[in-house]
């Protein structure tokens, strides 16, 4: 079970910004190694002056021949006349670095706000609804990032990236597995978080990413503009890591099949070795047509803190996505998990499952309207609270939700959406919703996002 119990990188960034140049113009760009830095004056292009003091015009250096030299018989332009340098590879002008490990530098972010209320009138709580918890007007992300890819396909290269996180969202996206690294960053329902930070290395078509980084499991994620829904499901929220702190290497077999395996010390972990899990991270990730792809995920072994009691932990994702049409787009997730305690532990056995349907319709070049339908079991009441000392109940739940994604320009959104809820199954620990008054709920609202 989860439990979700302001450090700023201005400083960071400012630092990260120095080495860049900016290019007001729309000309190329190029390295200080080839710039013009002098001029020679040779006039080309006053003949009258040179026919009045009887000579004759020079010839322009475009106009003269290409040195050439001679390979195996074959001519050859003895110097290179259109050289290929990475710059043109940055995103953009003001993002152009000059060389090495700065080239392809991205660095953005984005602010999410939003309310979601719920029909019972409960000021207090939306009950277990992950992420969207509490029923105001909260800024839940302002997030800012840093990344460098490393790049496949060719010699060695080197990339990195680091994430800073300030918001309602904060402290469930804090290491709070084993409470170390930015567990506690807090100001009453804020919170800080610094779930990114880690180094890449590639060669060929060999990537191995290491330190702390997102989980490669499921479908949802925590960064706002990469979900549709404003709000989250229960698998992804209970049900998933967020994070990982170990290592994970991917291996392009071809353009249809990627490997990826690795080593982690658990779920949502930080830096702290004393007491942590060790576990295998892997996967396969398919094309299986220009449409479609298929992405199996797993991870296993001794999870956290919870390796001093002796458990085990195995859960597993499949995603399937296909692009149906040009307008509609279709996703099937599965993820099952389960814990199991060995050798004298004192854990609660832990199974659950999670089966969730995504619909996105393309209803116009802005406008996306979007279905979900969510079934996840929580086998043995771990993993879903439903009261305030954290007890869970054996159930079912269902939920449907309905939301619209409008875009009126590339760097903002609006994710209005509805939902209901609803909890079948054994309600001793009290019911999830209204307080503890009620096993279903209506609930809806509304986030924007602006990202640059």
């Amino acid at each position: 079970m989860k439990l979700r119990v302001s450090v700023g990188l201005v400083a960071i960034f400012a630092v990260a910004a120095l080495p860049f140049t900016a290019n007001s113009s729309d000309d190329i760009w190029q390295p200080e190694s080839i710039r013009q830095v002098t001029f020679e004056m040779d006039d080309y292009s006053m003949p009258s002056m040179q026919l009045a003091q009887n000579t004759t015009p020079s010839e322009s250096p475009s106009d003269l021949p290409v040195p050439v030299v001679e390979e195996d018989g074959e001519p050859t332009p003895a110097i290179d006349l259109d050289p290929a340098p990475c710059y043109p590879q940055c995103r953009k002008p003001l993002r152009r670095a000059r060389k090495g490990l700065l080239c392809d530098l991205d660095i953005g972010g984005w602010v999410q706000a939003g309310t979601m209320l719920n029909a019972h009138g409960d000021a207090s709580s939306n009950g277990p609804l992950g992420f969207n918890d509490d029923p105001h007007f909260n800024m839940h992300q302002l997030w800012l990032y840093a990344h460098k890819d490393a790049q496949t396909g060719g010699c060695l290269d080197f990339g990195y990236g680091i994430d800073y996180v300030f918001g309602t969202d904060g402290p469930d996206t804090q290491a709070f597995g084993d409470e170390t690294w930015d567990f506690g960053w807090d100001n009453g329902t804020y919170g800080s978080a610094i779930p990114q930070l880690y180094g890449e290395v590639a060669y060929g078509d060999l990537k191995v990413k290491m330190g702390h980084f997102y989980t490669i499991i499921g479908y949802e994620v925590v960064q706002a503009p990469d979900n549709f829904f404003y709000s989250h499901a229960y698998t992804m929220y209970y049900g998933e890591p967020f994070t990982h702190t170990g290592f994970l290497a991917e291996y392009a077999m071809d353009d249809c099949i990627t490997l990826m395996g690795g080593w982690v010390n658990g779920w949502d972990n930080g830096w702290n070795l004393d007491n942590t899990g060790s576990m295998m991270l892997g996967g396969v990730s398919v094309s299986l047509t220009d449409d479609a792809s298929l992405i199996w995920a797993f991870t296993a072994g001794e999870q956290g803190p919870e390796a001093a009691n002796n458990t085990y932990v195995y859960m597993n994702s499949i995603v399937f996505d296909w692009q149906v049409t040009d307008r509609l787009q279709y996703i099937l997730q599965h993820d099952m998990g389960n814990t199991t305690v060995r050798d004298g532990g004192t854990d609660t056995p832990s199974n659950w499952w999670g089966l969730n349907q995504y619909f996105i319709y393309n209803l116009a070049c802005d406008l996306d309207l979007g279905l979900r339908f969510e079934w996840f079991r929580d086998q043995n009441g771990t993993r879903v609270p439903v009261n305030a000392n954290g007890d869970g109940n054996v159930g079912n739940y269902y939920a449907i939700t309905t939301g619209l994604n409008w875009r009126p320009c590339d760097n903002f959104v609006v994710r209005p959406e509805v939902r209901y809820d609803t909890f079948d199954g054994n309600t001793a620990n009290g019911r999830p919703f209204a307080s503890g008054g009620s096993s279903s709920q209506f609930s809806g609202g509304c986030d924007f996002i602006v990202s640059w």
